[in-house]
């Protein structure tokens, strides 16, 4: 029996374990299901200021009612950029990817989406629309609930009657305005109808051109200035709104307003943007695809245009209309954005303030990262920084550049790019491959902005032009091989093989070896390469090239060789072959001929784009893209040196030309390309070996065009006097990037090295020299008065070890020019640094020069680069003629300011730098010639190095000044050149 109650026992404890275990394994079925997150989808046509705002408002509106991206929402953004192709192809692939809702941005982009869902399969809000009901959508016009149950939206018509009105109060004379819109934009239609009505109303005559695209914008607008507009305006037109820098542009060019409606419009240079508030637009539709997700039956809502307008104004444009506008100041005091006439910003409230740059003190840091220096580098360089200024953030008042250089040290790039965290950088950005590599491999949650850079789908990011790394944006530089190989084709037609050096450790220099061969074989050319990886190898690199039989030598870009091109040019022009580079500032060092991408643009390209990030764009949504535009530079007696005569025709087109040769002129035939070699003149044999390698130690306090054209001349010039890199000589540059601080430690560290000569620029540098530097020679070179600077009491009685080249000014040949273009100028402005002495010497002997020709001098003291802009501007209101910018290494450095402003008064800028009137905005430079001035150094360097004491070498004035005439920058500031100065100007750009 107890046997029997055991076994029961067992058998009931069994059953129970069982029931648990089934209880137990059930209880994850039994439990309420998590309901998974709502999926929205977010489509606009492209990326343009009014779209991003929009959806920026739909994210927020969906907050708002509790629906967060990432923790309550699931959104997904697609983004077509412009592409119909594309959108066709998101439009399907939204309406196939299971999402609850879909909310489109723009009418192209309501139209591509409703066609594809026709079916309703997919819940579709949209907003930025200007007329949903003239879209085609199946909404019936003048009834608000007569819309497909699965699309609902608000509309948003453009106050285009207000805008009118609006023009008319500040400019009560206005009788014709001009619009450019494309026939196939509904948008664009309706805005244009109402404004045929509004404007006939008002009795202004409305001219209209179309644009199929937004390539024929331009051409379109130009077209309506021909016919006289006195105005031009912009309405809701998706393509027209694409290429709106176009239409600011050739407002600009015809001193005429720019009126749009919209408000993002005025930072982008309209006078006036009155427009609807997107941000509020989009938070509307964010609020009601919310309250649809909660249950709301869509056929309730009504389709009704909303506009929460906003007024922005730019009044800096004022300044260059033709015509007097004036702002009446209620107007002035109900916009949410006002940009004064000296650029600075002011916000009132709303939410169509774009700019985070408008809240007052607000500056941005940036960190700018570079190779090394050389003529393409600092010409994006500056362009970077005019682009800064273009979109709004002028460098020196909102946003602080910090430039870091690896002097060429490629292991030192990761560093700079470190170094970044500790300038507190709030973007980076890079110019060349390999500081875009570095900042690639090592930065991932700053924005990144390359120029001077490869594609970077070629140097590790392996997305698309359009989706790539989040984090960065740009302009990359593909040179114009085919262009330049058709050029010489047609300059050289019995040509057959041609030659270049490449450098194997820059990957940007075998990518474009490789270009040129593929179109060099396409056009039956032959191409011969040499390798060389350093400075001192180039020189004979090059003679090996030249010496393989080549009827030209096309030089790729690269920063060794670019850097270096001095040696190339030498045994080019020994071996009597044509030099074809793609470097413009290279025909200055020896190249007959170069077409080049425009690298300054490029820049300014890669700086607007960062001004658009520090503004809160994304560079994920920016696509990469190459630089447009081109470069034509001939230099005339380097091709005839060479055999080759350039036709007149293309000297004509060129925008830079080198010299006046006979050769360029003379219709007389040159020697063939294949004329041997004895029939040139024999140049004389250079001197011996130096028999040891010498230290050579340069130092600069700062950047400049003036040390650039000053190195060049130094390094050209130094093996001709026998003295060749890696035999004789071993040459260190250091550059303090302008601080002081900097500037000793550099000093200190070159003394180290036991130098055989100290090779300066600058006189700070010499300055700082002087009390630190006792027992080694020094050569200087770029100091006004070397007397002023305290190197001695003559230019034969001074310290005992140093001698050197002044390049003071040519303050009479600078007054004879301005009277010469000014006849009836009286007062003549320049800005200068009271704390630089060879600013304030450079100051007081341009006053004295031009008092003995009846002009007197009217100055401003700026200590600090971030009041150069300001200082500039309160210069032209000061009753001037013209601007003379006195040399100073401040104001060198900032002389993008002092052009702008000059522009912007119309008045005459005369300079005293050649680069300032070849790429910097000076209509005219009297310029001491920098690069004869290397040379020179380079000459008293040399006697240093083969036994002379400085002591026993009396200091020197530069050897040559040259005249540089900038014909397109003297049209901009309404300044026309005498023919005398013309007939004696040793560069002419833009003839």
């Amino acid at each position: 029996m107890l046997f029997a109650l055991r076994r029961l026992s067992l058998g009931l404890l069994l059953a129970a374990l069982a029931s648990a275990t089934l209880l137990v394994s059930d209880l994850g079925q039994r439990r309420p299901k998590v309901r998974p997150l709502p999926r929205v989808a977010i489509f606009q046509l492209t990326s343009r200021p009014v779209l991003d705002d929009s959806v920026r408002g739909i994210l927020e509106g969906l907050s708002r009612a509790g629906y967060r991206e990432g923790s309550t929402l699931e959104v997904q953004r697609f983004n077509a950029e412009g592409d119909t192709a594309t959108a066709n192809a998101i439009a399907r692939e939204i309406v196939g990817g299971g999402y609850d809702l879909a909310i489109t941005a723009s009418t192209t982009a309501l139209q591509v989406l409703a066609n594809a869902n026709r079916e309703g399969r997919l819940l579709h809000v949209f907003c930025t629309v200007t007329d949903p009901f003239a879209a085609n959508v199946g909404l019936k016009a003048g009834d608000p609930l007569g819309h497909p149950r699965h699309l609902v939206g608000i509309g948003t018509f453009q106050p285009v009657r207000e805008l009118f009105r609006l023009a008319r109060r500040i400019r009560p004379e206005l009788k014709r305005v001009g619009t450019v819109w494309c026939p196939a934009e509904a948008p664009a239609e309706a805005c244009v109808r109402i404004a045929r009505e509004e404007s006939a109303a008002l009795g202004i005559e409305l001219l209209e051109a179309r644009a199929d695209s937004t390539a024929d914008v331009a051409e379109a607008a130009r077209s309506l200035v021909s016919r006289g507009v006195e105005a031009l305006w912009l309405g809701g037109d998706n393509v027209v709104e694409t290429a709106n820098s176009a239409l600011v542009a050739v407002a600009r060019e015809a001193r005429i307003p720019l009126l749009a409606n919209a408000p993002t419009h005025a930072e982008a240079g309209a006078l006036v943007g009155l427009g609807a508030d997107y941000l509020e637009v989009g938070r509307l539709a964010g609020e009601l695809a919310a309250r649809l997700l909660g249950g709301l039956d869509p056929a309730t809502v009504k389709v009704e245009s909303v506009v929460p307008t906003a007024l922005a104004l730019n009044l800096s444009a004022l300044g260059n209309l033709r015509d007097r506008w004036v702002v009446p100041d209620d107007v002035r005091s109900g916009a949410v954005l006002v940009i004064d006439e000296k650029g600075n910003r002011t916000t009132r409230g709303g939410s169509a303030a774009p700019d985070a740059a408008a809240t007052p003190g607000r500056r941005y840091r940036i960190t700018l990262a570079q190779l090394v220096s050389d003529p393409s580098i600092d010409a994006t360089r500056e362009g970077v920084l005019g682009g800064l200024s273009e979109g709004g953030l002028v460098p020196g008042r909102d946003v602080d550049v910090k430039v870091r250089d690896a002097q060429g040290d490629l292991s030192a790039l990761p560093g700079l790019v470190d170094a970044a965290r500790s300038d507190r950088a709030e973007l980076i950005v890079t110019i060349t491959t390999p500081a875009l590599q570095a900042a690639m491999a090592r930065v991932h949650d700053l924005p990144v902005v390359f120029a001077l850079s490869l594609d970077p789908l070629l140097v590790g990011d392996r997305g698309t032009h359009e989706k790539h790394l989040a984090n960065v944006a740009g302009i990359y530089d593909r040179s114009p091989f085919e262009a330049l190989l058709d050029l010489l084709k047609e300059l050289l037609p019995g040509a057959r093989r041609i030659g270049t050096l490449f450098n194997p450790s820059e990957l940007n220099s075998v990518t474009f070896l490789g270009e040129l061969d593929r179109t060099a074989r396409a056009r039956g050319f032959e191409l011969v390469s040499v390798p060389s990886d350093s400075a001192s190898g180039v020189a004979d690199a090059a003679l090996a090239l030249v010496q393989q039989k080549l009827d030209a030598v096309c030089q790729i870009n690269d920063n060794l060789h670019e850097a270096s091109f001095a040696g190339i040019a030498t045994a080019a022009r020994r071996a009597r072959v044509p030099l074809f580079a793609f470097s413009s500032p290279l025909v200055h060092q020896g190249a007959a001929l170069a077409l080049a991408n425009d690298h300054a643009d490029g820049g300014r390209e890669a700086g607007l784009i960062a001004a658009r990030i520090l503004r809160g764009e994304s560079p994920g949504a920016i696509p990469y893209r190459g630089i447009t535009k081109t470069v034509l530079a001939v230099n005339p007696a380097a091709a005839a040196a060479a055999g080759l005569r350039l036709p007149e025709s293309l000297v004509a087109r060129a925008s830079i030309v080198v010299g006046r040769s006979p050769a360029a002129s003379s219709p007389a035939p040159l020697p063939a390309p294949q004329a041997p070699a004895a029939a040139l003149p024999k140049e004389p044999s250079p001197p011996p070996p130096l028999g040891r390698k010498a230290n050579l130690q340069v130092v600069h306090f700062a950047e400049s065009s003036m040390v650039e054209d000053a190195m060049a001349g130094l390094t050209a010039q130094l093996p001709k006097l026998g003295l060749v890199e890696g035999r004789d000589y071993a040459m260190t540059v250091r550059n303090a990037q302008g601080e002081m601080s900097n500037l000793v430690s550099l000093l200190d560290a070159a003394v180290a090295t036991r130098p055989d000569v100290l090779l300066l620029t600058s006189t700070p540098t010499l300055q700082a020299a002087l009390k630190r530097v006792k027992d080694v020679p020094i050569a200087f070179n770029i100091v006004a008065n070397p007397i002023l600077a305290g190197a001695g009491v003559s230019f034969s009685d001074h310290v005992p070890n140093v001698t050197g080249i002044s390049t003071e000014s040519d303050f009479a040949g600078m007054a004879k020019t301005v009277r010469e273009c000014l006849p009836r100028a009286r007062r003549v402005g320049t800005l200068f640094n009271p704390g630089e002495s060879n600013s304030v010497f450079n100051r007081d002997g341009t006053a004295k020069a031009l008092a003995a020709v009846g002009i007197e001098l009217v100055s401003i003291g700026t200590s600090t680069p971030a009041e150069i802009s300001d200082a500039a501007l309160a210069l032209t209101s000061r009753t001037i003629d013209a601007i003379c910018q006195v040399n100073g290494n401040m104001h060198d450095s900032g002389f993008a300011g002092i052009a702008q402003a000059a522009r912007k008064a119309k008045l005459p800028l005369f300079a005293f730098t050649s680069a300032q009137a070849i790429k910097g905005g000076a209509a005219v430079a009297v310029a001491r010639d920098y690069e004869r001035a290397g040379a020179d150094q380079a000459r008293l360097a040399a006697r240093i190095l083969r036994g002379e004491s400085p002591a026993s070498i009396p200091f020197e004035l530069v050897s040559r000044t040259a005249i540089v005439v900038n014909l397109e920058s003297a049209a901009q500031l309404e300044l026309t050149i005498p023919a005398s100065l013309l007939a004696r100007a040793d560069q002419v750009v833009g003839r």
